[in-house]
């Protein structure tokens, strides 16, 4: 059994990695680390959950067009969505509000000595580029002595224009820590770039629009945690996720944690065995070059022709089904790796690599197996309203009592959900009933069943993970657990409800019946 703490994998460990194999490089060794809680009240880490702040995004859509057009339910909501967190005005006032407040309330007070710095963290490349964007344009209103500085993977086309971060910032990607350092960079936008194993001391606040919850939270917010001379605390303010999902994360790893079962690193061998073997979309020499390359500070376009190379063989050498299996794989590899690797020495600087290499190559692959929607949003879609509310800034408490985390499944097999149907309006008056402005306690009671709950619990990969690598039976019984769980922190908040689910059958019934649907994917 292990005892450890969430660190993140430091760039002189990778490169260590990446050196000659040791001659016990097949027999992992667990390894030991301080538990967060001890290293906080050491002094080695700050405390990152101290001044937390949630945001809240309050709109309403109206339906444009005269037409009522049968849609699928899921991908439109997702559309929606889409088209609200990128849409003009949201951003701009979003931007607005970061902007205003590191100028206020970090800078003219002093923080780390005037040198303080700030995270944007965003969910896609376009939301990164759209915030650069927006951001400049503000600063530039306010005649601000502050840039911004992007950071994202491989390039993003939009509105028929494609753009890097070398050709938005103006200066090498290689260049992009110790510019940040520099004057004016005081803003780094990131969308899953710099959120492990980045260490910068004058890191202060963290802007967060993007979805977090499990060990990728812990991994995101970590960043804030190193410590400075003049680095008496750290700042939060969070547009998407809650207060209670974000201490839930951060409890697996306050004290110390125990693994519930024995972690099995032969998944791993037999994954990369599989992928190394069966498809023949990469050699070991495309790894180990273009991981050299990576670790060198290249830039894409030494890159990019390696990986072009392995995506032709992807497109043209393998069946649909292969293709299918081979991009299923190679997320169960890395979403394994990921977590074994923060419990487990492998010593196995292979595995490294591929990780590496893997991270590269899938997001150049071609999307399969979905059929594109014909439904377009803005023929059919206008924002009726936005607005803002900024929530009381608060100290997470964290839970002393020891957690139990449980290994994430490598079940690599397809899964897919049949697509529901309904019309356009319909979408819509659910989409705003959800995520809309009323105020009523009804309204609140709705949101909660039909959006943060569900929302606490996919957001929960490890729990995901476990659930849908479980037979239909077994993975019942766990989500019903689940919701039982999370019921229980209703008896403060929502009594009313709490006390329905608990005195109600048919209404609990219906509740856990509705999460495990959403959680749960049958095989077809």
């Amino acid at each position: 059994m292990s005892y450890f703490a969430f660190t993140a994998t430091p760039k002189e460990k990778t490169l260590q990695l990446f050196g000659e194999p040791h001659e016990d490089e097949e027999t992992p060794q667990p390894f030991h680390t301080y538990p967060m809680k001890q290293a906080v009240e050491e002094g080695f880490i700050m405390d990152v959950l101290q001044n937390y702040t949630t945001a809240q995004s309050f709109y309403k859509l109206r339906q444009e067009s005269e037409e009522d057009p049968l849609v699928d339910k899921r991908q439109a909501h997702q559309k929606l969505r889409y088209y609200v967190e990128t849409h003009r005005e949201a951003i701009r006032n979003k931007s607005r509000v970061m902007i205003d407040h590191f100028r206020n309330e970090i800078v003219r007070k002093g923080k780390i000595g005037r040198r303080a710095r700030a995270m944007v963290v965003t969910k896609s490349r376009e939301l990164a580029i759209r915030y650069f964007w927006s951001f400049r344009k503000y600063l530039g209103e306010l005649n601000a002595s502050m840039q911004p500085i992007v950071a994202f993977s491989e390039s993003k086309t939009i509105d028929g224009e494609s753009y890097t971060e070398s050709k938005l910032n103006g200066f090498p990607s290689s260049k992009i820590e110790e510019k940040f350092r520099e004057k004016p960079y005081r803003f780094l936008i990131v969308a899953d770039k710099f959120q492990t194993g980045y260490d910068e001391p004058l890191l202060h606040t963290m802007y967060v629009d993007k979805p977090l919850g499990g060990v990728r939270a812990v991994q995101t917010l970590s960043r804030l945690n190193r410590t400075h001379p003049k680095k008496n605390d750290t700042f939060v303010l969070d547009f998407q996720n809650d207060i209670d999902k974000i201490k839930d994360a951060f409890d697996t790893y306050y004290t110390k944690t125990l693994l519930e079962e024995p972690v099995d690193p032969n998944r791993l061998a037999n994954l990369q065995e599989d992928l190394d073997n069966d498809f023949l979309v990469y050699t070991k020499d495309n790894v180990r070059v273009l991981t050299d390359l990576f670790l060198k500070g290249a830039d894409r376009d030494e890159l990019d022709p390696i990986l072009d190379q392995c995506v032709e063989h992807f497109e043209t050498e393998l069946e649909p089904d292969e293709q299918q299996t081979f991009k299923k794989k190679a997320r169960a590899f890395i979403r394994s790796y990921s977590f074994l690797s923060q419990i487990i020495s492998f010593n196995v600087p292979y595995w490294e690599r591929l990780y590496y290499f893997l991270k590269f190559l899938l997001p150049k692959l071609p999307s399969l197996g979905r059929e594109e929607s014909d439904f377009n949003v803005e023929a059919n879609v206008d924002m009726d309203s936005y607005r803002l509310e900024k929530q009381a800034a608060k100290e997470i408490q964290l839970d002393e009592a020891e957690a139990r985390l449980k290994p994430r499944g490598t079940d690599a097999s397809p899964r897919t959900k049949k697509p529901e149907k309904d019309y356009l309006s319909q979408v819509i008056e659910e989409f705003n009933e959800r995520f809309g402005t009323k105020w009523t306690e009804d309204d609140k009671i709705r949101r909660y069943l039909f959006e943060e709950l569900p929302t606490d619990i996919t957001d929960d990969e490890e729990f995901l993970q476990k659930v849908r690598s479980s037979d239909r039976q077994n993975a019942r019984v766990t989500v019903n657990e689940r919701v039982v769980e999370e019921f229980q922190d209703l008896i403060m908040t929502h009594t009313d409800l709490y006390k329905k689910f608990t005195d109600d059958p048919e209404f609990k019934t219906f509740v856990q019946a509705m999460i495990f649907e959403q959680v749960y994917e049958d095989d077809s």
